[in-house]
């Protein structure tokens, strides 16, 4: 007979004395198990999703409006369960309203977001009522699980189908050209190509090495320490419109120290963001990167 081994266990039901031989095993069977019981309709939480819309059934598609979903979780298995549980989680905020009265805002900046993940589970939201919010903090008071609103990330956009389209899409089916320049978005520039080059004779070593530079410092800033450390605001406004800092964190001074010198180059003394632009449309061929 194996040796008999004892251990306590917490679960949402209690917690458990066990002594039995063959623990392990007996072990990831409780752990499958509580997971089945910890992700039944009943113990969740509400989710509502607004996402940006585009309806191209209308004569004027423009301006977009948000379309309201609410996550069904009978659309998810057990293991994707788990998954969404642990995406909500981590956007839990430290701060939480400590009335009625008071509210709670966090703004944040990352290069990738929990929504980003949150939307690949898109095919287990369904269309919501817009003015459903009673329901679900009914729902939410009597199970005491809790509810998450949130809206999608920037730029996330969808047609009447529930099909992802981008702005350049949108803009490109509204006027009808093939190629549309967005200001602001970079990404409707680069989507031109490679174009061919004017004024070829004026060329000249310096203005390579100025645009190689430049795509080199842009590069450092990017990898950088000080682009990857978390920045936030967290505040709380009350009733009275009065506003509290809570929480402000941004980059130390070390990691600041480190990108100061490439940012001086850009805009300061060097110059570098503006002489790199002039070296580029003096010689490219596209008249639409031009604008």
């Amino acid at each position: 007979m194996g040796l008999r081994q004892c251990k306590t266990i917490k679960y949402w039901t209690g917690s458990w004395r066990i002594c039995l031989p063959g623990w392990p095993k007996l072990e990831s069977q409780l752990s499958e198990w509580n997971l089945i019981q910890m992700t039944t309709p009943k113990n969740l939480p509400y989710v509502r999703l607004a996402v940006q819309c585009f309806d191209r059934r209308k004569e004027n598609p423009l301006p977009l409006f948000n379309r309201h979903l609410c996550l069904d979780w009978e659309k998810l298995s057990t293991t994707e369960i788990a998954d969404v549980l642990s995406i909500l989680n981590a956007d839990d905020s430290r701060f939480h309203p400590r009335g009625f009265d008071e509210t709670v805002k966090t703004i944040s900046l990352s290069k990738t977001s929990f929504k980003s993940d949150l939307i690949g589970y898109r095919h287990a939201f369904v269309e919501a009522s817009t003015d459903d919010l009673k329901q679900f903090h009914s729902y939410a008071t009597e199970q005491k699980t809790g509810f998450h609103i949130l809206s999608a990330p920037y730029g996330y956009i969808e047609d009447e189908t529930g099909t992802p389209w981008t702005m350049i899409d949108i803009m490109r089916h509204v006027n009808g050209q093939e190629f549309t320049v967005i200001f602001g978005d970079p990404k409707s520039v680069i989507q031109l190509g490679p174009t061919s080059p004017k004024n070829e004779a004026e060329w000249t070593l310096k203005k390579a090495n100025t645009i190689s530079q430049f795509l080199d410092v842009v590069r450092r800033i990017y990898h950088s320490e000080w682009y990857d450390s978390p920045k936030s605001i967290a505040s709380a406004t009350q009733e009275t419109r009065e506003v509290e800092l809570l929480e402000a964190i941004f980059p130390n001074d070390a990691e600041t120290l480190c990108v100061l010198a490439y940012f001086r180059q850009l805009h300061a003394g060097d110059k570098l963001l503006l002489k790199a632009c002039d070296a580029y449309l003096d010689h490219t061929g596209e008249e639409l990167k031009r604008l």
